[in-house]
């Protein structure tokens, strides 16, 4: 179901968040549901830019951008740690 331009509400599909992810994320003012679509949109190659035009549409400009610039540098960190690789589209 598309939201807004560019936006997708989350499928079934699995977000990559760990119970761990989801605690720290909640600690820093992310909901569930928003690391959920973030997630779910960057492994549907959906572009930094579209989503969060996304969220601005879902939470509004100033807590959407916010929800991105928490989750993005916490991923990036995430990568760094663990090893783990995701494909993000440029902006």
């Amino acid at each position: 179901e598309i939201i807004g331009e560019g936006y997708a509400k989350p499928k079934e599909e699995k977000a990559f968040w760990s119970q761990t992810d989801y605690q720290a994320l909640s600690i820093k003012g992310v909901p569930k549901e928003a690391a959920d679509a973030i997630s779910l949109a960057l492994n549907e190659g959906i572009s930094l830019d579209q989503i969060r035009q996304g969220l601005k549409v879902v939470y509004g400009q100033e807590t959407g951008f916010g929800y991105l610039d928490i989750v993005i540098p916490y991923l990036e960190e995430k990568v760094k740690k663990e090893g783990q690789t995701y494909k993000l589209v440029p902006q």
